[in-house]
């Protein structure tokens, strides 16, 4: 998978995060704020002087007008593999479990969201070609992990009848400097609306849950080699 893009001399930022955990309930309301100040200067002679901005993230169920913007953060998440997956059915999907997930916002409810998290119950949709093509996915990409033979029973349509254990796939992605600090409260409330899901008697009882991860990968260089006595450098046309 693709690293993720870093904007570089991005400006050194501190948050605190307020989130009453009692106002989340099983009528699945999310209220949560965040504040963010930013602080520059203009040179080193010069006295230190700091701008704040704050800016307030709010938590929402995935709402059907979040479809284009949750799509384009599956996208992202997925970089240069997303054309093997179908995005569309996978938002779609998404934005039918009305009981897990949730979208963070700085607009309020009408605005696009900033980030996103959700869990794919691989239980309930294994058969889903969307789901399909993600699994099988995956699935390559740990070939050459001890990950892959634990995944097979997971992923294989037999391997979970009459077994104990049941997969959850979380899907989330933010956008890029987007802080960190939203995704504790994020977790949180998803595994909330999972015991509430659960006592509501539906079926997201998970025993394992698949977190996705990008990683770095080295390639071998296409230049030609350079000698070792040769000052001259090599350019390579892009």
């Amino acid at each position: 998978m693709a690293k993720e893009p870093i904007l570089e001399e991005t400006p050194e930022t501190t948050a605190t995060m307020d989130i009453d955990p009692s106002e989340k309930s099983k009528s699945k309301s999310k209220k949560g704020s965040k504040r963010a100040a930013s602080d520059s200067s203009s040179s080193d002679s010069e006295p230190e002087t700091k701008d704040l901005v704050n800016v307030d993230f709010e938590f929402f169920d995935p709402l059907p007008h979040d479809f284009h913007g949750i799509k384009l953060l599956l996208r992202q998440l997925f970089d240069a593999d997303s054309h093997l997956l179908d995005l569309s059915a996978l938002t779609d999907l998404i934005l039918d479990q009305k009981l897990v997930g949730s979208t963070v916002k700085v607009d309020g409810r009408e605005g696009d969201p900033y980030s996103f998290l959700s869990v794919i119950n691989l239980g309930l949709h294994q058969n889903t070609p969307a789901v399909k093509s993600l699994t099988t996915y995956l699935h390559s990409q740990t070939t050459s992990t001890p990950l892959h033979d634990l995944l097979t029973p997971f992923f294989n349509p037999e391997g979970q009848e009459g077994e104990d254990k049941k997969l959850a796939i979380v899907l989330s992605e933010r956008l890029i400097n987007m802080p960190p600090d939203i995704s504790p409260p994020s977790y949180k409330m998803l595994l909330e609306e999972i015991g509430y899901a659960v006592e509501d008697g539906e079926p997201y009882s998970f025993t394992h849950y698949l977190l996705l991860s990008k990683v770095y990968a080295e390639i071998e260089s296409s230049l030609p080699p350079h000698p070792p006595n040769d000052p001259t450098p090599h350019h390579q046309n892009v």
